[in-house]
């Protein structure tokens, strides 16, 4: 029987997925785990689900950055152009008060893009 973390494809994501999921139930206050299961349901293309944990993440620690910017990204991919822009507006903020300047040029740029023509 094979484990399910053997092999490079996506068992090293399933066990880390798994030990955030067993974390966020140690701390489920904490907006460290909902920021990393976020980022897990990013990386394997269930946006909706990156949106649900990255929200909590930045209500937990509204300086997240870094949330906020994927929090964006999962709404451009559910074609919400709204809702990331709304991240994206809110984050340039938080990313402003905690002297983030990578993430707010990025978040800058991004929201550029959203309002180009076209």
């Amino acid at each position: 029987m094979e484990r399910k973390d053997a092999g490079p494809s996506g068992g090293y994501r399933d066990w880390r997925e798994a030990l955030f999921r067993e974390e966020h139930l140690l701390r489920p206050d904490d907006a460290t785990p909902r920021y990393a299961l976020g980022v897990a349901a990013y990386d394997r293309g269930a946006y909706a689900e990156a949106i649900s944990h990255l929200s909590a993440a930045v209500a937990g620690e509204p300086t997240n950055t870094a949330a906020y910017q994927l929090l964006a990204r999962a709404a451009l991919a559910l074609e919400r152009p709204d809702e990331a822009r709304r991240w994206l507006q809110r984050g340039i903020e938080a990313a402003r008060q905690a002297y983030h300047h990578y993430h707010r040029q990025e978040m800058l740029g991004l929201l550029e893009q959203l309002d180009e023509p076209g």
